[in-house]
């Protein structure tokens, strides 16, 4: 939205729209999350292990949604202060790597198999 506020000069429908797209990627964003829950639950091989991998699961989004910010906030620092990209190198950087974790999550198996009770 910064682009296009420097690029316009002034904030107008343009703005809107951006806002209303980025409130529409907050929106999915929050329904991956239970999705995530979902595929964790689904992968477990069996009853007997599924406490585990729930628990495995957890402990690694919690990590991620730790670490998360920081590298986000310190990748734009040194964008910034490097001038990478006029600034905004960062944005490449973890569209790549959306990139990449979306195109890993493809790799899951389409069918959930049942597991041994």
């Amino acid at each position: 939205m910064s682009w296009i506020v420097r690029a316009r000069g002034e904030v107008d429908h343009a703005i809107t729209f951006a806002l209303l797209c980025l409130t529409g990627i907050r929106v999915a964003w929050s329904i991956a999350y239970g999705a995530i829950f979902m595929v964790i639950t689904a992968s477990a091989p069996t009853s007997n292990v599924l406490g585990a991998i729930n628990g495995l699961g957890q402990t690694s989004a919690s990590v991620a949604r730790a670490i998360g910010p920081a590298l986000a906030t310190s990748l734009f620092a040194v964008s910034k202060e490097h001038n990478l990209l006029g600034g905004n190198a960062v944005f490449v950087v973890l569209i790549v790597l959306a990139g990449g974790l979306r195109w890993l999550a493809s790799q899951l198996p389409d069918e959930v198999q049942d597991r041994d009770e």
